[in-house]
Parts: structure tokens; C-alpha cells; sequence
């Protein structure tokens, strides 16, 4: 059996944390991107930073291209320093667009409120409008005074 100390354990846990940043320049070297990846490049870049998150699937959702093509935009925007390292197929945005962003989700209950006060609005105008047409009591009508009496 391995004997392993302290003092290695540590050492080969660094290592293999480390070895994703260490730089692969023969695969550098050879990437050369399609005409396609170069036009829609700017969108991606847009789109990823006002996101602040960018994955070969959103690309190609957001752009409608094809996988290849999102691959290769995932890798410009990476390599121009756009993104960062994906973690579970995810990259973020080094420099976001917006960052103050309030997302929908926090804004419904704002909505609902404010579509229920807009009826509430609504109804009272109505409300006030027929009031102020015929004040009158039909005939044969009870007033609701003569109700609570009987």
C-alpha cells in the first residue's frame, strides 16, 4: 500500500487544482474560427455580459446557430477574456453590463400589486359614474333601512 504524508497530500491537491489554469498552447495555436463564429461574435459578447453568464446552449438558443459554431464563440469570448474558465458547463462574465439588474421574478409581486389597484381604480370609476347617473330608488324597491326594521 501507498504511504502518502501531509506535506505530499497537499502538494498533489495543488497540482491538480492547478492544472486547469496552466496554459495549453498547442491547442491555442491550431483554433481558428469559422466565418460565422466572427460574425456573430459581438452579439455573443453582448449577450454574455448583459447575462453575466454565457454556455454553448445559451449561445446557441439566444443566436440560433448550431453547436459547432457556439463552441467556437464559447472559446473567443473565453480567450479574449470575455468569460471565464466554465464550472459546470457555466461561465461568468469577467466585466457584466449590468450588475445592478433587478430580476423579474422580484418584480411580480410590484406587478400584481399594481394590476390590482389598476382595477381597483377601474371599478370605483365605475362605481362613481353609476352613482352619480341615477341616485334613485327603483319602485318596489326596499331601501336597506326598511330592511333592518322588519
Amino acid at each position: 500500500m501507498f504511504n502518502m504524508n501531509r506535506r505530499e497530500f497537499t502538494f498533489r491537491m495543488a497540482a491538480v487544482a492547478a492544472t486547469p489554469a496552466l496554459p495549453v498552447p498547442a491547442l491555442a495555436a491550431n483554433f481558428e474560427p469559422s466565418k460565422r463564429a466572427t460574425q456573430v461574435y459581438r452579439w455573443a459578447e453582448v449577450i454574455s455580459r448583459s447575462h453575466n453568464k454565457c454556455s454553448p446552449e445559451m449561445l446557441q438558443r439566444l443566436l440560433k446557430i448550431d453547436g459547432t459554431v457556439a463552441n467556437e464563440l464559447q472559446r473567443m469570448l473565453l480567450d479574449k477574456g470575455v468569460i471565464t474558465n466554465a464550472v459546470n458547463g457555466i461561465s461568468m462574465a469577467t466585466k457584466p453590463l449590468n450588475t445592478n439588474c433587478v430580476p423579474k421574478q422580484a418584480l411580480k409581486p410590484t406587478n400584481i400589486n399594481q394590476s390590482i389597484r389598476k382595477a381597483v381604480d377601474v371599478v370605483e370609476k365605475h362605481v362613481t359614474i353609476n352613482e352619480s347617473e341615477d341616485n334613485s330608488v327603483p319602485e318596489g324597491s326596499v331601501e336597506p333601512e326598511e330592511k333592518l326594521s322588519n
